[in-house]
């Protein structure tokens, strides 16, 4: 006769009960990983409410961390002197401000479309009249065609530029970017790449190195100039502005669409401008600091130069906080200190 194996009693109430808990743990750790899952998420959601650029960098930061799909090789390559992880982030900020200057240029460009094509129509009717030429209405055609070539341009770079800047984040984008990024509030300390390079112990580095650094000083001082001049410029377009609309509401103006055009234009400049600063500042720091220009803050990673007193703790000086105006220089400017 077979006898059936069976558990002792004791035994198989034991086996029960561990049964239960394991079942129990399972079941637990089902909605916590879900739990880490949405976690993540929230915090990337998070991020995209407010897309600065020490939001896009952490943006890339949690791809690279926790996505196992993404491969940075597929969206940047490794510039000199730097790892591929820093020329990560120097491309995903330079997209980033490729596509902030991408949405006012378009719209600038929409703009001079749409006042060639006005322009074209009160030609057309004018020639009706016998007050407008035949070449006259070609030329103002020819406008109006040139203008909707250079928006259909714009058009797909931005679609480009947004599709590249999806895909490094992760992140679905609105249809517009409308908040965009401001120059730095301080006017920066004129760097010197000697000083640098003693400050940092690279005077006895590879001379390539040495080169790029002193470079990319170069860079971040010219831009400061550019973002100077991109204010004057803009304080000029917005005055003009304001002159061309009040000589429209005395109705003797045909220049307003010229104004409100440039004033878009003089916006898009400003971006890059600001773009081509913070970009050369975050390439010096790495330049000198390798890993240590990052850091975490709560949980995400960012670039301490991004931090608009990065470049006074890089010099040891003490930033002084500038009126929100441009303030001119006195007659040519010839003699006067560049970094004021």
């Amino acid at each position: 006769m077979i006898r059936s194996r069976s558990l002792p009693v004791g035994a198989a109430v034991v086996f029960g009960r561990v049964f239960a808990l394991l079942i129990l743990a399972i079941a637990l750790s089902i909605p916590h990983a879900q739990a880490q899952k949405k976690s993540l998420q929230e915090i990337k959601n998070e991020l995209a409410q407010s897309l600065t650029p020490k939001a896009v960098v952490s943006l890339l930061d949690l791809n690279i961390e926790f996505n196992g799909e993404f491969s940075i090789s597929r969206i940047a390559s490794k510039e000199p002197g730097l790892t591929l992880d820093q020329s990560a982030f120097i491309k995903v900020l330079a997209v980033y401000f490729d596509l902030h200057e991408s949405e006012l240029v378009l719209r600038s460009l929409n703009e001079a479309h749409s006042s060639a094509y006005v322009r074209w129509n009160r030609s057309r009717n004018n020639q009706k009249l016998r007050r407008a030429s035949p070449v006259d209405v070609s030329e103002k055609l020819s406008k109006v065609e040139k203008t909707r070539l250079a928006y259909y341009k714009e058009r797909s770079r931005n679609a480009l530029l947004r599709l590249y800047l999806e895909e490094i984040i992760s992140i679905k984008l609105k249809e517009e970017l409308t908040d965009p990024p401001q120059p730095m509030k301080f006017t920066p300390p004129n760097l010197i790449a000697s000083d640098l390079l003693v400050k940092f112990k690279k005077v006895d580095a590879d001379f390539r190195l040495r080169q790029l650094i002193s470079e990319t000083v170069h860079k971040v001082n010219n831009a400061w100039q550019g973002i100077i001049y991109a204010r004057a410029d803009m304080d000029f377009l917005q005055k003009n502005l304001m002159l061309q609309q009040q000589i429209y509401q005395q109705e003797r103006s045909l220049s307003l669409g010229s104004a409100m055009i440039d004033q878009t234009a003089g916006e898009a400049s400003l971006i890059r401008a600001t773009g081509d600063f913070l970009i050369s500042v975050v390439k010096l720091s790495f330049l000198l600091e390798g890993n240590a220009a990052l850091r975490t803050e709560k949980g995400k990673l960012n670039i301490r130069a991004l931090d608009e007193k990065y470049l006074f703790e890089l010099t040891g000086t003490e930033p002084g906080v500038e009126k929100d105006r441009v303030l001119t220089k006195d007659g040519s400017g010839f003699g006067q200190n560049d970094a004021q």
